[in-house]
């Protein structure tokens, strides 16, 4: 992990006001000595934290602009990755989890006294890889930090966590910023004109560092294939089902692929239920509006919960194709939709 760039993350869109809470607090010395940060991924939840990590570990903090001075050992150890006053607690293997082992070392990290720092700052990232023997023992972390621990949790799904450990923990949730602050600096940070950048705050769902993604790894070209495929698949048959989860199987990005696939089902329960807000896939309306007029609410709402154990289960050791081949037959299976043109599948 790199903390060097990130004396400007207020800038990033929906980070201004938490951000300008945590230095108030930082100013008034009443920081709680554990912050949950929760939220959607993609918001900026790490940046926040590691931000607020270089400011408590500055040995001469500015006092006015409360930035790190990035000349004291502190800043320097921490712009090398050597900081011995700082732990990263994860996964060690993506796909994994964080073990009860690593839980018992970073307690043990913060009952020792600073070496550079005025504090010992242990970072989180996500909570909820820790599995429940791993998050019962950090219970007792969070009970007992040390007279100079910091504990900085951040979770993109709240719900997974232990509500003894939300309890324990002062929170801030990060929600997506507005749409058109979003769309305006996308295009600062890019060549995008500004219908473009639009569209793409539009369906990352408003997230700032996942539309960044996006943009570098030319996901708003993908998103059109997948699109494609996804809403001609109901017509098809179950062999083609089971050929596009080979395809995706193979996709690098498919986080945002199944991002891409979940706002499908919100357009299509939107158009259903008649709801006022508009669509996010609005270059794909007509065969949305198609969907959407045969399909079945219970089951559609059965696959949604599918798609987010899915979503929730993707980064472990799992056989994707399996996985995929479960969801594509689940899209495409007649209970879904009522429609006759949904009767015979096309030929592959």
């Amino acid at each position: 992990m790199n903390l060097r760039q990130h004396g400007g993350v207020e800038s990033i869109p929906g980070l201004e006001d938490p951000f300008a809470l945590l230095l108030s607090a930082i100013r008034q010395q009443r920081l709680p000595q554990s912050l949950l940060l929760g939220g959607e991924a993609g918001l900026g939840k790490r940046l926040l934290a590691e931000a607020l990590a270089a400011r408590l570990l500055c040995e001469a903090l500015d006092k006015d602009t409360l930035r790190p001075c990035g000349v004291c050992a502190s800043c320097h150890l921490l712009a090398s990755d050597s900081h011995p006053d700082f732990l990263l607690l994860e996964p060690l293997e993506a796909g994994k989890v964080i073990n009860i082992e690593q839980v018992r070392e970073a307690s043990e990290f913060l009952q020792l006294r600073p070496q550079h720092a005025p504090r010992r700052v242990l970072l989180l990232a996500p909570a909820e890889a820790m599995p429940p023997a791993a998050a019962n023992a950090f219970l007792k972390t969070l009970e007992e930090p040390g007279p100079h621990g910091n504990i900085l949790l951040v979770s993109h799904a709240l719900g997974r966590l232990l509500p003894t450990i939300r309890s324990r923990c002062s929170q801030i949730r990060l929600v997506p910023p507005d749409a058109g602050q979003l769309s305006a600096w996308l295009q600062a940070q890019s060549n995008l004109d500004a219908r473009t950048a639009a569209d793409l705050a539009r369906y990352s769902l408003g997230r700032p560092l996942r539309s960044l993604e996006w943009i570098e790894q030319d996901i708003l070209r993908l998103r059109r294939e997948w699109l494609d495929a996804w809403l001609k698949l109901p017509r098809q048959s179950p062999a083609a089902a089971l050929s596009l989860a080979a395809q995706w199987a193979r996709e690098k990005a498919l986080s945002n692929l199944l991002l891409t696939v979940h706002t499908v089902v919100i357009d299509i329960l939107r158009l259903r239920l008649g709801a006022s807000s508009p669509i996010i896939n609005d270059d794909f309306g007509e065969p949305l509006s198609r969907l959407a007029s045969r399909v079945a609410i219970h089951p559609l709402i059965d696959f949604e919960t599918q798609w987010r154990q899915i979503h929730v289960a993707r980064d472990r050791n799992l056989n994707l194709t399996l996985v995929l081949e479960s969801l594509g037959l689940a899209w495409r299976d007649p209970a879904l939709w009522s429609g006759a043109a949904f009767q015979q599948p096309e030929e592959m």
